[in-house]
């Protein structure tokens, strides 16, 4: 590491791997160059930005120093590791396995001179890579070589065929199960125990000059007896959580009033467990407390609080859909900005997510172009042209989700995009018609957003968040702003789920709340009517459904209502964990920082306090 104040090799390996996360890696040398050169410039581009934050460009400073030893490191690495093959000799794999060796460790001379000693294997394959690892494997355990300089003052840690011959004071034997200790007073050729599980107990002994400890699984902890009369002290079987999970799992088996103060001792021992226990059990009591999510914040909480004030800051309509799933989810997701890691591994198949991301991609890159060439409205006659701009944007598209994401199974990914290109042309070939009465005018109309938070946005996309209503600040992207022959807009917000049959709604009890808030926005950029908004489910999955939401002032009142009902719960500091429905908490990104429990437990709750949370809920 580059960085004096934090040398320890498990806090560098922490921030590379952060670093890895980061620029998304996956497979192949070619992606590993351009997906740490893509996070180099893009950390170079924050630092300009933030050139006047001293603290912020100090971090940032931290990170190009931590990617650059990153890349010193790794990237040869990965370069020997891309030439290892599928079945070789033992010449071509030794001199792979060398150059590894000087690459990855610090001290390689251990590992040098055991694949020294296998030179004359040579001539002999091919061999696959599990034949080579079962190999090595033998072989470091049977040559390892110890650290340099003297061993007196340090743990020493290696297999027990490598402390033949050694002494120690204190040996501590990990992983062992019960049955391969036998009992002193039988005898030691008792054909009860297998040969290697007695030379296993043998050499331990014979290494250990004062202390044996024995540490053991947790299924064999309550069946373990080590009456090891020669050495001078035996360690217990148990460690302190196992003996913990033990007791509670046998008080769980009594009845109350036997069990009722057997585990206090829980709450003396360990102040962290006390506080987390303690924590629980509030959670269950009728009153609101704070370890029920946010809840009545004090002090510092409410000064922190202040400026998630709806007017003061924006908010998306996506992100203000999850305060009628549950509060708290909207807290950890709005407020916290709170996000599940991201999934590096290679997807099987074209996920929902991934799906509606190429959707949108393909959809823009389409009517974009035609409206910049001056084709829209799409007839008959340009419609098979139109197609063919269409099938040439999604080649594009695929062929970018596919370096970046890798998929696993190839076929099965293709299939995914086939289906996919059937919906668009769908889509496309239904435009004629609808475009008879409203025609195409902006796509992917953003307000409020900063420019690396879109890489596609119409030109008249506006860089400041809107005030709706009563001064409600919202920011996010329109899919699609049509305009009819006399003028008036209509929004649309392309969905690629599946249609639930709805075909009227409001804010479907404040779940669906863009058709609505996105008009808003609409009538205040374009500065012109707007009719209202809809949810257009553009795929077969979908049935090419709309859902559509006029813009009156009934509608008007419906969104003032929604937005102060969220605005209040934010200013009152109250958004407890409330899912809507039983299941809710087993699909939620937060269930670790939440509970699985939590709908059961709400109904412990005083209602009193809930009350603009059902009536929010119960809006068409």
């Amino acid at each position: 590491s580059t960085q004096e104040p934090d040398s320890s090799l498990t806090g560098v390996h922490l921030r590379w791997e952060a670093l890895l996360i980061q620029a998304g890696v996956v497979r192949g040398v070619d992606r590993w160059r351009s997906r740490l050169a893509a996070l180099s410039a893009d950390l170079r581009n924050r630092r300009q930005e933030h050139a006047a934050n001293p603290s912020r460009a100090a971090v940032l400073d931290a990170q190009l120093a931590d990617l650059t030893d990153l890349e010193r490191f790794v990237l040869p690495l990965v370069e020997v590791l891309a030439q290892f093959p599928a079945r070789a000799c033992w010449n071509d794999w030794l001199a792979l396995l060398r150059r590894t060796a000087r690459a990855a460790l610090r001290e390689p001379a251990g590992v040098l001179a055991t694949l020294h000693a296998l030179a004359p294997l040579g001539p002999v394959g091919p061999v696959d890579v599990s034949e080579v690892r079962a190999t090595l494997a033998w072989q470091f355990v049977k040559s390892g070589t110890g650290p340099s300089g003297a061993r007196y003052g340090r743990v020493y840690v290696s297999s027990l065929d490598a402390v033949r011959g050694m002494s120690f004071d204190l040996v501590v034997w990990a992983g062992v199960s019960a049955p391969a200790i036998p009992s002193l007073s039988r005898s030691a050729s008792s054909p009860t125990y297998e040969m290697r599980e007695r030379e296993s107990l043998r050499i331990a002994r014979g290494a250990a000059r004062r202390h044996l400890r024995t540490v053991h699984p947790v299924a064999d902890a309550s069946s373990v007896d080590l009456p090891l009369a020669d050495v001078s002290s035996a360690e217990p079987p148990l460690d302190a959580e196992e003996y913990d999970q033990r007791t509670i799992r046998a008080l769980l088996s009594k009845s109350p009033d036997k069990a009722t103060g057997a585990a206090r001792y829980l709450l003396a021992d360990n102040a962290h467990l006390a506080r987390a226990l303690r924590f629980r059990a509030r959670r269950w009591r009728p009153r609101w407390s704070p370890s029920d999510g946010l809840v009545d914040p004090q002090g510092t909480a409410r000064a922190a609080l202040a400026p998630h004030a709806f007017d003061v800051r924006s908010y998306s309509p996506t992100a203000l859909q999850h305060y009628s799933s549950c509060p708290y989810r909207f807290f950890l997701h709005a407020l916290v900005r709170l996000a599940p890691l991201e999934d590096l591994r290679p997807p099987d198949l074209l996920d929902p997510l991934t799906r509606g991301s190429m959707f949108h991609e393909v959809a823009f890159d389409v009517l974009s172009g035609l409206h910049r060439d001056a084709l829209l409205p799409l007839s008959d006659d340009s419609l098979e042209a139109a197609v063919v701009r269409l099938r040439t944007a999604l080649q594009a598209v695929e062929v970018a989700t596919r370096e970046r994401l890798v998929p696993a199974i190839p076929p099965v990914w293709r299939d995914g995009v086939t289906r996919l290109g059937r919906d668009l042309e769908e889509w496309l070939r239904r435009s004629p018609l609808e475009q008879r009465h409203w025609i195409p005018h902006r796509f992917e109309l953003g307000f409020g957003l900063r420019d690396h938070d879109r890489t596609q946005a119409d030109d008249h996309s506006v860089p400041d968040a809107v005030s709706v209503l009563d001064g409600f600040k919202l920011r996010g992207s329109i899919d699609l702003i049509e305009r009819s022959p006399d003028g008036l807009l209509r929004v649309t917000d392309y969905k690629t789920g599946r249609y639930r049959g709805r075909p009227r709604l409001e804010v479907a009890g404040g779940k669906t709340l863009q058709p609505l808030l996105y008009a808003l926005v609409a009538e205040k950029i374009c500065d012109a009517p707007v009719q209202g908004g809809r949810l257009f489910f553009a795929t077969t999955e979908g049935g090419f459904a709309q859902c559509c939401v006029p813009l009156d002032d009934t509608t008007r009142e419906v969104a003032r209502r929604v937005l102060a009902t969220i605005g209040n719960a934010v200013q009152e500091g109250f958004l407890p964990a409330v899912p809507e429905r039983v299941d809710a908490c087993r699909y939620c990104d937060f269930r670790r920082l939440c509970g699985p429990c939590e709908s059961e437990r709400v109904r412990w709750k005083n209602p009193s306090r809930l009350g603009p949370l059902h009536a929010l809920r119960s809006m068409s």
